[in-house]
């Protein structure tokens, strides 16, 4: 989020002058507009406009650091989990020396996959959110963190995590499934362990996390189904290579998961995906990814393959095997306009694109338009997180 001249700056003398420390705050905000259209019933209504509302204030003071952000939506239509505050982040940061510890409500890694993301298991995203800005669909995790800077090429991490939140899937998903248990009413201990390489052009970390599914799962408690929280385990390996004048990233993951309560739900499986960025002529930047995931899991019960269905569908892992393919394409004309476009397809038969067009006329003030659409199987990832056909804008001011 931008500064701007409105950002509170104080600074505050403690002690005597040989142990002085400043303490710095700075506050960002913004308030952005948002109408909306939709060519099918994916949200409660097909016609939506309302407003959203960032606040943040970041603080400073010698070796701490700390960091508040709000976010509220005025409508549920145009970010259908709910219209009242929503608390984005809310930590304090110890760092000295080599030694970074985090506690608070935090964005968790992700990976470097693009739209995506193998390592998403404590990355959930809001999808019911409308947004010109894939990253603004990033939700957080309570957590407390700890980086070790081992020297300037190695760095260890840890955390330990308490999983709140998954993925918050459009209306048209969620209106259908039964009550049960969720990560919002039943949070779950999870952690992960990671160490990471960087040096000369490539960086490469391998990760360890257990936790839960950030996606729900259905099972049959007295002859009616419910929804229940699911047991994950991911070993992962991530990384990046400057090479050719653009940047080669990957991200692999081995994914374990507990399905016996679960009928049709991935027991093992390895997703992945190979990624590379460029800039290809004057203020232009391209970006192309392969994505693959293979999935094994047990027979189904007699009785249960609906159900199973449904289960392999909620955990976008309706097919054995899947490979989705994706390409965008970003265009900058000096300082005011740009336009973006970009597209998938799958070996299932999907199909996904969307067109952007960003132009700031003055300082803190910026307008957005973009249409986006795609089509796949009812069982299809594509089906299950975006419409057949959306158009809106947004305006946003920032202070």
């Amino acid at each position: 989020m931008p500064t701007s001249s409105a950002a509170a700056i104080a600074a505050v003398w403690i002690g005597s002058p040989a142990s002085a420390q400043a303490l710095s705050v700075r506050t960002v905000g913004s308030l952005t507009s948002v109408a909306a259209h939709d060519g099918e019933d994916f949200t409660r209504r097909r016609d939506k406009v309302g407003a959203v509302v960032q606040l943040s204030v970041d603080a400073t003071l010698g070796d701490v650091s700390a960091r508040i952000a709000l976010d509220q939506s005025s409508t549920r239509d145009i970010g259908t989990r709910t219209s009242a505050v929503s608390l984005k982040d809310a930590w304090v940061r110890y760092s000295h020396g080599s030694i970074d510890l985090t506690a608070g409500r935090q964005f968790l890694p992700e990976g470097r996959s693009d739209r995506i993301r193998p390592l998403d298991q404590f990355a959930p995203r809001d999808l019911t959110r409308i947004a010109t800005v894939d990253a603004r669909q990033r939700l957080t995790l309570p957590a407390v963190r700890v980086d070790y800077a081992v020297d300037e090429r190695l760095t260890a991490s840890a955390a330990y995590i308490r999983q709140d939140q998954g993925y918050v899937l459009p209306y048209a998903v969620t209106r259908l499934l039964p009550p049960g248990r969720t990560l919002r009413d039943s949070p779950v201990d999870a952690g992960f362990v990671e160490v990471a390489f960087r040096g000369d052009g490539a960086e490469i970390g391998v990760n360890l996390g257990h936790g839960a599914s950030p996606l729900p799962a259905l099972t049959i408690v007295g002859a009616q189904p419910r929804q229940i929280v699911v047991a994950q385990t991911r070993v992962a390996i991530s990384g990046s290579y400057t090479i050719g004048g653009g940047v080669l990233r990957f991200d692999l993951a081995a994914i374990m998961t507990d399905d016996a309560a679960a009928p049709g739900i991935e027991r093992r499986g390895a997703f992945g995906s190979l990624g590379y960025d460029i800039g290809v002529w004057a203020n232009a930047n391209a970006s192309v990814q392969l994505v693959a995931r293979r999935s094994s899991r047990r027979s189904v019960e007699i009785g249960l393959e609906t159900l199973a269905h449904v289960n392999a569908a909620l955990q976008q892992t309706s097919r054995d095997r899947q490979v989705w393919a994706t390409v965008s394409l970003r265009q900058s004309f000096q300082s005011a306009h740009d336009i973006e476009g970009g597209g998938l397809i799958s070996a299932a038969g999907e199909y996904a694109g969307y067109l952007a067009w960003n132009w700031r006329p003055a300082d803190r003030w910026r307008f957005s338009v973009q249409a986006q659409g795609g089509h796949g199987p009812r069982d299809s990832l594509i089906a299950t997180v975006l419409p057949n056909f959306r158009v809106f804008n947004e305006l946003q001011f920032s202070f």
